[in-house]
Order: C-alpha cells, then structure tokens, then sequence
C-alpha cells in the first residue's frame, strides 16, 4: 500500500505540536486554524479544519488533529523588485529560491528530487503578451534559474510559479524589473 499501512502514526516526539486542554462541559465543535511561513508572506497560507470533541476524551491517540499547510515557498533572488538595468543591459537572469513550506530541502537525486519540480517564470512587457521561461535547477538546494533577454525599452513583470508534479503542491512569487 503506497504511503504505509493505513492508521500508522506519522508523528513522534520530534513532530512540531501544540498542546492544550479545554475543560468541557458538553459536546462542542471547535475550529482551529494554522497560517503560514511568516517568514515567507508571498507564499503563506491559511488552513481550518473543524472537529467535534467530547468532555474527557481528547484528540491525542495516533497523531492527534493534523492540519497540513500545503504549498511550497518561492522567493524570486533575481531580479531584485523594481530594479532599472544599466543602460544596453538586456539579458536578464531570474533565479528562484523554491522549497517546501517544512522548509525540506530541493536537490537532484534526493528525498525531494528537483526533476520532480516545474519552475516557470511568466514575463509581460508593460501589460502585454506573456513569454513562458522554464527555470533550471541552478546548481544549488532549491535554486532555479533561466536567463532571458528584455530587448525593449519598458516595465516588465515577472511571476515565477512552482509546482511539485508528484503532489501538486504550488508556490508563486512576483518581481519587476525596467529596461530604460
């Protein structure tokens, strides 16, 4: 059975957890809510998840209430936002960092393998037609890159997109750069 024997634990005493107890009186619906990275705005987002629990029976057995925050990080390094390019400059490289919103790391061949990962930059030039560029893993954990040439004059905007394809799990960030 792909992903382990059904009710297997998936936490243990190093899992990230938050405990408390409620005293209740009666039956109650309670809603809980996770947001995040706060370290990562452009890519935070929230979770619910609601359950009902019973006075004097908690929701500890197993892994207790999980709540996924699903999503990668993508943080574009390059260009930097709103940045002008020296005058005749016009090849321009964008570069991403990309991980796991658990922060796991992005390489070849590893547990989280970079072929697995569709990185594209989406470009427009003053609100015009946008151009796809494929970003390669560039060498480094979750570094990914493509170099393009901006040979007009104009602002152009940039929204670099993620995607794991074996989960589909997405991240997006956005950038801007001017060619005077």
């Amino acid at each position: 059975m792909a992903g382990g024997p059904r009710n297997a634990a998936l936490a243990d005493e190093s899992t990230a957890a938050f405990r408390t107890t409620i005293d209740l009186a009666e039956p109650t619906l309670l809603e809980v809510e996770a947001y995040g990275p706060a370290a990562q705005l452009q890519s935070a987002i929230a979770v619910r998840s609601q359950r009902w629990v019973l006075p004097s029976h908690g929701v500890a057995a197993g892994d207790g209430w999980v709540l996924e925050l699903a999503g990668l990080a993508v943080d574009v390094t390059d260009p930097a936002a709103h940045v002008r390019l020296a005058a005749g400059e016009r090849a321009v490289t964008i570069r991403a960092n990309v991980a796991l919103l658990c922060g796991c790391p992005i390489e070849p061949g590893g547990l989280w393998d970079a072929a697995r990962f569709a990185v594209t930059a989406q470009v427009s030039r003053d609100g015009g037609a946008v151009v796809r560029q494929p970003l390669a893993y560039a060498g480094s954990t979750g570094l990914f890159a493509a170099s393009i040439e901006a040979a007009k004059p104009g602002t152009y905007a940039v929204t670099v997109t993620a995607v794991d394809r074996a989960t589909d799990a997405v991240g997006i960030d956005r950038t801007t750069f001017i060619v005077p």
